[in-house]
């Protein structure tokens, strides 16, 4: 990471390689992985941004956030996206604008990985990746894992709309 001062401050603008980030393999169902780009840890905007892996016949689980915009970009792979109940086709440069409390899955039904990118604000995104993943230390997925027991606490703290009951 090359930036133009040590902290994340207005002045400070940072240059990220493709290695550069945090990565987390995720679990069930998405698997894949996860590296976050931009957070509040490296820079001082007010958005988040990496990328997320779907790995073949998988996929992320139908979800809302409470506060936070958030932006997919698809740049691999072929899947489905279901916004508001409704199917979308995912391809290299489908783009999805997502407001809070938009009820959103990505399903990867292919047999390829499902790559795209992905923006939020406010920052929250990241943390929760890190708390339900496992550090991506070599290229070797693991064996696919669960999502932790206390997931609706990671999700409450971190970016989702978690319903009660």
């Amino acid at each position: 990471m090359e930036s133009s001062s040590k902290g994340a401050s207005a002045e400070t603008y940072v240059v990220l390689q493709p290695e550069d980030g945090d990565s987390y393999w995720q679990p069930l169902p998405a698997n894949g992985y996860t590296t976050s780009k931009l957070t509040a840890r490296n820079w001082a905007g007010a958005v988040s941004c990496g990328i997320q892996v779907v790995a073949p016949q998988s996929f992320v689980r139908s979800h809302s956030h409470d506060r936070h915009h958030e932006i997919i970009c698809v740049w691999s792979g072929v899947g489905i996206a279901v916004v508001a109940g409704k199917e979308h086709a995912m391809q290299p440069g489908t783009v999805i604008g997502l407001p809070p409390y938009t009820e959103h899955t990505f399903i990867n039904d292919a047999a390829t990985e499902l790559k795209f990118f992905w923006l939020i604000e406010p920052h929250g995104l990241e943390d929760f990746f890190k708390a339900i993943g496992r550090p991506k230390i070599s290229a070797q997925a693991p064996v696919p894992f669960p999502r932790p027991d206390d997931v609706l606490a990671i999700e409450a703290r971190t970016c989702f709309n978690v319903r009660q009951g």
